[in-house]
């Protein structure tokens, strides 16, 4: 659906239709309608037309965002006691002639806070009045052309919000924005992004105006040639290079001001502003319609905020969603690897059993007995007519069972041995038969290292 903002004036109607860009809302067409007559009895059947073609010309459903034009409502920056919004409000609306001139008796007006509240301070507001019956005329040809909208405003500050879009190193710095179109001359001085003071001004040439927003300068921010520490920016209806011409002439020009002026008319300024400022500003509603205007923000908001929690929750779904695919895949990841591991597992355990008894081995061989030696000791120490029949060990005790010509020369050759020591000739008999041997049964030790026994200085016989 378009978005459409609409400035509505006492000979004019100017509309611009609103975008998505890149950098948020833009205008983008403009059009515009002229009025021969204003409204009269609370209807305004020429606007009413005016919309109609407006709806045949964009083609299109849209809903519409409308600002009334300084020659029908008026704004003014006011401090008031610290009261709820809606006393402030019937306060402006009985006081109307106190605030603003030449309004009658019957008027819409609102307010709109301009900073925190502070308790026992006077609060300072930006107000806005209208007469009763140009409001019910404009309701009633927006009613009449079945033409949607959302909120009904000054143009004041709609000009702000669209200059502030427009231009935004405007929210940094204090300015003046000086408005001259027909019939309609307005100053607004901004302190960074708000407004500080509006100013109806009568109509007067451009470079009047520019006289005028100097001094509102220097009344707003202090001290005369404020303009030239803080820009006074014009908006014209007259052509860019006049308008500068003619500023130029008054030696106060702004550095801003080409900027502003190569971007929108001051109508059509007001009618791009108006789709920024929603329920922000004043809101020039009769009291019939507050109740179901508080309704439609409430459900606004309720639609907001259910959007919003959807948006939350499909964020975290697709999160969450995310997270379980990288969980499957690091789980079909470790599958894969499972098998590697288990076999680096089985591996490992081997090489450690391998290693332990590669330990167990040498720990054996340093601190176990040197059989060779003692074997090969042994085979030369026995006499050529012993032969041995059996051979155990046990720790370092030796049994030998064998047969020899002579037991007592066996245990004599053994004797001799450099590792054997305790030589003991345990039995010894003669076998029967034709054989002479005798059976014999030894035992001894061995050395522990190697070296021959002890012998208490004498030799074996």
């Amino acid at each position: 659906m378009l978005h459409l903002g609409l400035a509505i004036g006492v000979d004019r109607v100017v509309a611009v239709e609103v975008r998505h860009g890149p950098t948020g809302l833009r205008p983008r067409r403009v059009h515009r309608y002229d009025l021969t007559a204003g409204p009269a009895g609370g209807a305004w059947p020429e606007l009413r037309d005016a919309l109609e073609r407006l709806e045949a010309a964009i083609g299109g459903r849209a809903v519409a965002s409308v600002a009334l034009l300084g020659d029908l409502a008026r704004t003014k920056v006011v401090s008031l006691p610290p009261v709820p919004r809606h006393e402030q409000r019937q306060l402006i609306a009985r006081n109307a002639s106190r605030y603003f001139l030449d309004l009658p008796q019957r008027v819409v007006a609102d307010v709109a806070p301009l900073e925190r509240a502070r308790r026992g301070a006077p609060a300072r507001v930006m107000a806005a009045c209208a007469e009763a019956a140009v409001v019910d005329a404009v309701i009633g040809a927006l009613a009449d052309a079945k033409l949607a909208w959302t909120s009904l405003t000054t143009a004041s500050p709609a000009v702000l919000a669209g200059a502030l879009a427009l231009v935004p190193v405007l929210r940094r710095t204090s300015s003046v924005l000086a408005i001259h179109s027909r019939g309609w001359c307005e100053g607004i001085a901004v302190q960074r992004g708000r407004p500080s003071a509006v100013i109806a001004w009568s109509p007067a040439e451009p470079e009047a105006i520019a006289d005028l927003a100097a001094g509102l300068a220097d009344a707003a921010f202090g001290g005369v040639g404020s303009t030239h520490r803080h820009p006074v920016v014009l908006v014209s209806d007259a052509g860019r290079e006049e308008a500068l011409a003619a500023w130029q002439a008054s030696g106060t020009l702004g550095p801003l001001a080409p900027r502003v002026l190569a971007a929108l008319e001051p109508a059509a300024l007001a009618a791009f502003g108006a789709t920024l400022t929603c329920f922000r500003t004043p809101q020039l509603l009769p009291e019939v319609m507050r109740p179901v205007t508080r309704r439609h923000e409430l459900r606004r908001a309720l639609v907001l905020a259910g959007a919003a929690a959807l948006v939350v929750l499909l964020a975290g779904a697709a999160h969450l969603w995310g997270l379980n695919r990288e969980l499957a895949a690091v789980r079909a990841a470790r599958a894969a690897e499972a098998a590697n591991v288990r076999e680096a597992l089985a591996l490992q355990r081997d090489l450690n059993a391998l290693q332990e008894r590669l330990v167990a081995i040498g720990v054996a061989e340093n601190s176990g007995r040197p059989w060779t030696a003692v074997l090969a000791s042994l085979a030369r120490s026995l006499p050529d007519s012993a032969y041995l029949v059996s051979f155990s060990a046990d720790s370092g005790a030796l049994r030998l069972d064998g047969v020899a010509s002579g037991a007592a020369s066996v245990a004599q050759a053994l004797q001799r041995s450099s590792v054997l020591r305790d030589v003991t000739l345990v039995t010894a008999f003669r076998q029967g038969g034709t054989d002479d041997n005798e059976r014999f049964a030894l035992t001894m030790n061995v050395s522990a290292d190697g070296a021959p026994p002890e012998r208490d200085g004498k030799e074996a016989p």
